[in-house]
């Protein structure tokens, strides 16, 4: 773990999202309403007994989710975290694009405030399943949530051995 900007950490290859003290998580999601491959099936094996994949299944029905829109998941316990349903494909078997990337961020830039997030946890934003380079994507987001005083930012790489588009991603794989 390495601090990279005064409000930006980048974690360890490895670190577990799941046990950041962040008030909100990332989830890298499509817009089709599918949750069946890397760190989005995490998401909804550990909040099943949540509403959240109903929230976003509904989302995606009714065209509200879209690339280069995030959406904001409020968590109404204690025992989970908000999740920010951030969008990096249009379909689940489609490549990412770092245009959306780039557009999610600056879409959270300027809603983050509104939303009342002041830490919030980022995956490799379409890295695994969406084929994108980690390098490129890390760039991006420090660029775009740099110098943001008022918001912590953890930053999760993919693992260190497949920073690269893999074929089955596990935990660390984002």
């Amino acid at each position: 773990m390495r601090k990279i900007e005064p409000n930006i950490t980048l974690m360890d290859a490895g670190d577990d999202i799941f046990k950041s003290s962040v008030q909100v998580l990332t989830n890298t999601v499509n817009c089709a309403g599918y949750m069946g491959k890397g760190l989005a099936k995490l998401f909804k094996s550990k909040y099943g007994s949540t509403d959240m994949f109903d929230f976003y299944k509904e989302k995606c029905l009714n065209s509200e989710l879209r690339v280069g829109e995030p959406i904001l998941w409020p968590s109404t316990t204690k025992k989970k975290k908000s999740v920010l349903l951030f969008p990096t494909k249009n379909r689940y078997q489609n490549p990412s694009k770092i245009t959306w990337i780039e557009d999610g961020l600056d879409y959270l830039r300027d809603h983050y405030k509104e939303w009342g997030i002041e830490s919030i946890a980022i995956p490799a934003l379409g890295c695994t399943n969406g084929g994108l380079r980690w390098d490129e994507v890390e760039t991006i987001i420090i660029e775009k949530l740099g110098g943001l005083e008022d918001l912590k930012v953890e930053i999760y790489p993919p693992h260190e051995e497949k920073k690269e588009k893999v074929k089955n991603p596990t935990l660390f794989d984002y």
